[in-house]
């Protein structure tokens, strides 16, 4: 009858495992942090823009009427038509009032590169829920998505629609389609 007998110098099969499972982690985490730093790290010896504006601004998105939960983001890009807004701002939708109930806010915020936050926008009543279909036009338009709820739940929530707004923060057009426009949640604009 045979005896297995382990040698005490060579890792048993399990131990062995362990080792290459843990040599492989730190392969992979280091290839992580390698792929995620390279694009940044060329895009600044090329002298290419950062994608976020810089300095990074830590700012309350929340107006004077309480609204909460930014949803959409949207920069304002260089070549933007003149009005209130300047290329390098942001602009920031909440989706919620400030009781902080699903599909009911009104606002949208501006928020300057120097980290002020000023009220851009205010949407008409019935037109609450700004979603993130949020986007910029370099013509001098901004168009909004809402997702609308009377008390912030999915059983009054209504269709919505999209809000065209100009340079000012001043609403002119509403479009509205029943059978294609469906609570807009997010928006490309090519």
């Amino acid at each position: 009858m045979k005896k297995n007998i382990v040698n005490k110098q060579t890792p048993e099969p399990s131990t062995n495992y362990q080792t290459r499972f843990k040599k492989f982690a730190v392969m992979a985490g280091a290839l992580s942090l390698i792929l995620i730093a390279a694009p940044a790290l060329i895009a600044q010896s090329l002298g290419t823009p950062a994608f976020l504006p810089s300095p990074v601004q830590i700012v309350s998105t929340i107006p004077a009427n309480g609204d909460v939960n930014p949803y959409g983001v949207a920069f304002v890009p260089t070549g933007f038509s003149s009005g209130t807004l300047d290329p390098g701002d942001i602009l920031v939708s909440n989706f919620n009032n400030s009781q902080n109930l699903q599909g009911t806010g009104t606002t949208i915020v501006r928020v300057r590169p120097d980290g002020q936050v000023l009220l851009f926008f205010t949407a008409q009543s019935g037109q609450q829920g700004l979603s993130t279909a949020l986007n910029i036009l370099k013509e001098g338009f901004i168009i909004v998505g809402n997702f609308p709820s009377t008390d912030g739940t999915c059983g009054t929530a209504g269709n919505g629609n999209l809000l065209v707004i100009n340079s000012v923060g001043q609403q002119v057009q509403t479009i509205t389609d029943q059978t294609y426009i469906n609570g807009p949640w997010d928006m490309t604009v090519l």
